[in-house]
Parts: structure tokens; sequence; C-alpha cells
């Protein structure tokens, strides 16, 4: 089959992922429409015509389709796209067969923006390729209309199309790897925007697009230097400025990010643009530790974008109100935010609730001589308080420390802890992010190559609400585990693989007795953890904190129980947190985690459950339970009972039309042995 029939087929049936167009490479194609104009020009060879002299033109060749097709052209290229509009219609009235007419008609439909215009805009170009199925701009055309209508595989293929018909076509390279990037495929859009930049060095979009396409593969330094390059050849573009502003942000450069992202909102300080350029100062003033400038930040985001958008976005970018929802989001998970420190202080409510039913059931039990232990109300090993009430008095004590409500000193100087949270914190991060365990594993397709360090979202701060977090070791594999670890024959542990200050180890040490060992990262938190450890007089013997790559660990030989705080690592960080898993851990281990990727495809893992808990950035966040199958195997509770279910991309998927599956809330319901103490914990919910 010849290339021209092979290409003319997409004209006539559904876009979708064939690549056969691109076996054989075409030859030159004839010049377009205004290049064949300036040859009637003498002496304007080496610039576009202008305005005027496209009407001239006009005015000369009244019955001309080609003049009035250019003539609108060129009003959409000066900003005029309904005049544009106008000027080819009378074109198409003059030839209705005329392709190139078509597809400038596409082009300016394009440029009004809109769904119905760039659904318009689809068959108009398609409508040019019917006609001239050689026309490759008509293709690239096509593949951008479809892209901004969030069709990137169809987009993909009319680009792979057009390139097939004029392999020097720089600009398809470069949207190439935009609709690449958009339907996430990053390795191939890396690979196509090159290719772009090299066939258009002077091109301000192609080193923007190239930027884009290596952030998606989560190279960022490699971005920022994409930008930069752009940059020497637009000085004060706000969009590069954002943009670089991002990739330092995202390779630990705050104080690189903060300032060029503060050069771009005085270039541009309204509108979507600067609403983008608020919400990334934010999270960079957020990851420095200077969490009141972040709020502001956040605020002034939340102001500048629009509440509906006027048209899509660019490659790279989230809409203008999708940015405004995106800064409110990131304004509410602030742990300085009002809605942050009132969703904790609902937490801290609801462990005192479960604290005061356990100590007075613990009070009656004493006053009916019988052992609160036997009951099942847990106190320390060296005794004192109940370990629902250290429970409640520690992760109180913690959210008062990341909401800046802690007290400040005599002298009215912040509290020593609150003072080495953010900045320890902020200073210690950029060193890790150049670091990573995962390192030289070049895992295809997942967008890191083969030295691929963490990015700073990996190390974004968020809240597990803790009366939620139970449901998640609710499930009878999980409770079979724990017990394991704390019955009769004990000796097991557990381990928080991402522990920050420790709320999650905490959360299972103090509600279940258990050890758990809090594994972190930042030396900073590990450390701080063991300070408040002390000061607030947690049980020694149930938690300890330790520096650590969780990719790097060892894990204890006695673990019964893994929770992984893993819900921002980045994907080659989650595939080989999955193999590690999986090769130390023994049979009947359960594991917690809250990403798929990775344990989707291990065999070695079954999935058990997905439980929904409450967090700071979603109420209904899902949290994965797996099993490390062993010789007593647990009934598999239907994934449809929570909505949510696991794609065969690795994907979470939720149906509305399922129930909210089996939450449970966390309160201590007695002994089964002694009712009278569950009817005290029943009348003392409501305290």
């Amino acid at each position: 089959m010849s290339k021209v029939r092979e290409v003319s087929k997409l004209a006539t049936k559904p876009l979708g992922g064939s690549e056969r167009h691109l076996r054989r490479r075409s030859s030159r194609m004839r010049p377009s429409a205004p290049l064949l104009l300036l040859a009637a020009y003498p002496g304007v060879a080496a610039q576009r015509p202008t305005l005027e002299q496209f009407e001239e033109a006009v005015r000369l060749q009244p019955t001309a389709a080609g003049a009035y097709s250019n003539l609108g052209a060129a009003l959409r290229s000066a900003g005029r796209p309904e005049a544009a509009l106008e000027a080819i219609s009378t074109a198409l009235e003059l030839n209705p067969q005329y392709a190139r007419g078509y597809n400038n008609l596409g082009n300016a439909l394009q440029s009004l923006g809109g769904t119905e215009r760039l659904e318009e805009a689809v068959r108009a170009h398609s409508t040019a390729i019917a006609l001239s199925p050689t026309l490759a701009s008509a293709y690239s055309n096509l593949g951008n209309a479809l892209r901004s209508l969030g069709r990137p595989a169809e987009a993909a293929e009319a680009l792979q199309a057009a390139i097939a018909l004029d392999d020097v076509n720089g600009p398809a390279y470069t949207n190439l790897g935009i609709a690449y990037a958009a339907a996430g495929q990053p390795t191939r859009a890396v690979h196509f925007s090159a290719i772009g930049v090299a066939m258009q060095p002077a091109s301000v979009e192609a080193h923007n697009a190239y930027g884009a396409a290596l952030e998606a593969a989560l190279r960022p330094a490699e971005a920022a230097e994409a930008y930069e390059s752009g940059l020497i050849l637009s000085p004060n573009s706000p969009v590069l400025l954002t943009n670089l502003g991002g990739a330092y942000k995202d390779a630990g450069r705050l104080n690189d990010a903060i300032r060029v992202l503060q050069a771009a909102l005085e270039l541009q300080p309204v509108g979507v643009q600067a609403a983008r350029a608020y919400n990334s100062l934010g999270a960079a003033l957020q990851a420095d530790g200077q969490m009141e400038l972040a709020l502001d930040a956040y605020a002034s985001a939340v102001g500048a974008a629009p509440a509906v958008d006027a048209g899509p976005a660019a490659f790279g970018q989230t809409t203008g109100a999708g940015i405004g929802a995106t800064a409110q989001s990131n304004l509410d998970k602030l742990p300085i935010s009002s809605a942050y420190r009132a969703a904790a202080a609902r937490e801290s409510a609801a462990l005192a609730r479960r604290a005061a039913s356990v100590s007075l059931a613990a009070w009656g039990a004493a006053r009916a001589g019988q052992s609160a232990r036997r009951l099942g109300l847990r106190g320390s090993r060296s005794g004192g308080d109940l370990l629902a009430v250290k429970l409640h008095a520690v992760i109180r004590y913690l959210r008062r420390l990341e909401t800046g409500q802690l007290s400040p000193g005599p002298a009215g100087e912040p509290h020593p802890h609150a003072a080495a949270l953010w900045r320890r914190r902020a200073g210690e991060m950029p060193e890790a992010i150049g670091k990573s365990s995962a390192d030289g594993l070049g895992i295809p397709g997942d967008g890191g190559g083969a030295d691929s360090p963490y990015t700073l979202g990996a190390f974004a701060w968020g809240g597990v609400w803790l009366d939620s977090f139970a449901g998640a070791l609710s499930h009878p594999a999980v409770r079979a585990a724990l017990h394991g670890a704390t019955g009769k024959k004990g000796g097991g542990s557990a381990v928080v693989l991402g522990s920050s200050l420790g709320f999650e180890a905490y959360a299972i040490a103090l509600s279940h007795g258990i050890p758990t060992v809090g594994v972190e990262i930042l030396c900073s938190l590990s450390e701080l953890a063991r300070d408040i450890q002390a000061a607030v007089r947690a049980p020694a013997e149930l938690n300890r904190f330790e520096c650590a790559d969780a990719l790097a660990f060892s894990l204890p030989k006695d673990t019964r129980l893994v929770y992984c705080d893993d819900t921002a690592w980045d994907a080659h960080a989650l595939t080989a947190l999955a193999a590690k898993l999986g090769d130390e851990l023994p049979p009947g281990v359960a594991v917690v985690h809250n990403q798929p990727h990775g344990f989707n495809a291990d065999g070695r893992f079954r999935l058990l459950q997905v439980v929904e808990v409450a967090t700071s950035w979603n109420i209904k966040h899902p949290v994965l339970l797996v099993l490390v199958p062993g010789f007593r195997e647990f009934p598999r509770t239907p994934l449809s009972g929570a909505g949510w279910r696991v794609s065969k991309y690795g994907e979470l998927e939720h149906s509305q039309r399922a129930g909210l599956g089996q939450r449970r809330s966390w309160r201590w319901r007695g002994s089964r042995r002694a009712s009278w103490v569950a009817e005290v914990g029943r009348a003392c919910r409501g305290v």
C-alpha cells in the first residue's frame, strides 16, 4: 500500500493507536499556500506578508478562494478569529472543495476555544484531510484540536500521520511530544519533544514543551535546563518563569524557586497565569517552612483564578478554574489553615471520647475487683496511663505542633519543637531529593530514567485522621497479624515506612500494644520524634524511631504488619518498595499502603480490601490492604463493597453505584466476657 493511501485512511476511520504510517518516510511536500503567495510580492521573500498585503490580494482577486483563506489565516494570527471565520467562510463559498480553506477554518475555530468550537475544528480538519489526504498541516492541526479536547491518544495518531507526510515538520514533533505526555507516556514525550527542540532551536514553545515533558518524566533538574534555554530566547515570559520555578521546586532548589516565581508575578500579577505562579509559590514556601507566607500565596492563587474557564489550558498547565480548586485544596491541607486545624480538633475530640470510655471502664473494673488487662484494657508494660489515654495525649501534642498551636516560651519565643520542625526539615530535603535507593532500576514506562532521584512531591505533608485510620486495620487478616504479635506467643512487631513525626506509628502501637518502629528518611524528623517521645513520656518499649531510607531499611524478622505512607512517592520508588517487601516479608504479613503501583503487578501480594479513610487532602482516601499469602488463608473482602477496584493499568477506580464500604468507627467495645464493661463504654461514647 502506498504512503498516500495508507495515510488517507485516517480521514475515514476513528483515530487510534496504530503507528503503521511511521514505517516509511515521505518525500518533501509542496509548499503551503502562504509560501506560494510570497512569490507574488517581489522583494518580500525574506518575511511574511503583512495583513494589508493580504487584504490587497483579496481586492485584486475577489473570486480567488485562496486569497480569502490566506486573509483569514492572517486575521487569526493577528488575534481576530471572528473576522478570520468570515473571510474563510467566503473562501469556502467560492470553492467548497478547497482543503486548505477547511484547514484554516479549523485553526480559526481552535482560536475561539470552547468544547463546541473545538469539535467543529475537528470536523473541519477531518474534511480537509478527506479532500487532500497528503495535506500534512491538516493532520498536525487535527492533532492539536484533539489534544485540546482531552483525546491525547487520537491526537498522537494524527500527529504521527503529519510527521509521516512531512518529516521535517518541527512543530509536529513538539506537539506529538505534548500529546504523549498528556497520554501518560513520558518517555515517548521526552523523545519527540527533544526532536522538536533540535529542529526548532529558536522556538520558545519547543523548549517549554520539552521542559514539561521532562517534568512529566520526573526529571526536574533537566526540565529546569530546558526552561532556562527558553528564557534565553524570551527573558520576560511569565509562563516560562512559572514553569522554571516549579521545576526548581521539584528539584529541591527552594530559594531559586521562590525567587523565580516572584519574578513571574512581577511581570504578570493578575489572571490565570498569576494564579498558577501563586500556587507554585505557596508550595515552595510551604516546603521551605514559611507557613504564614505560604498561606498568603495559596489565598492569592484562589483569588486570582477565574470561576469559569474561557477555554482549554495549555499543555502542562491546569485550567483557570482547575488551578483555583487546586490552590484551595492546598490551602485547606496546609497545617496552619483553619480547615486543617478544625479537622485536627475533631480527631482530638474523637480520641478524647475513646480515652474517656476506656478510663471509665478501667475504673469500673477496679471497683469490681477485675483486671483491666484481662478485659482488654491495655496499659504500658512499665505501668502508668492506659494506652488509649496516652495515645490521645501524644497525638494532641503532635497536632498542636504541626498546626502552630504550641504555647510559646516565657519570653514569647517559639516553642523549641516548633522552631525545629519546618526549618530543619526544609534544610534537609534538598540533600534527600538527590538520593534514591532505587537509582539504577531503569524501570521501563514508569517515567523514571536509569538514575531517578526522589522529587519534592515525595515529601508532601498531609494529615491522616487517626479516628478514621482504624478502619484500615479492621480486616480479619490484619487483625490476625496484630493478634499474632500481641497474643500469648507474641514477639511480633510493626513497621511504619515514612513515619514523619510518628502519627501512624503511635496509632498502631498505642491502640494494639504492638511494638512499632517508625522509619523516616529525614533525620531531623526522626530526631524530633525521639525528643517528643521523651517529652510526652510515651512508652519507649512500644515505639522507636530510626532515620533511614525505607528502601534500604532492614525489616525486623518478626515483622507482622507494615504500613507504608507512600501516597506521594515517585513511581520508581513504589516499584522498588513492592519488590523489597516481596523479597523480605514472610507469609502471613499484612501490608497497608496507599498506591497500587508496583504491588498490583507483583504476584507475591494478594489484595484483600480497599478502605476509605479521612485525610487532609481527601475525606475518602482509598487505602489498600494486601497480604503476603501464607498457609492460613482469609476470605477475600469484595472490593465492590468499598466501591474501589484496581484497574488493569494499576490505578484505583471508584464505582459511584457501589456502597461506601466497611468503614468502622474507632471506639472501644469492651469485653464479651463482661457485659457491664460494654455498657459503661456505650454510656461514655458521648463524653
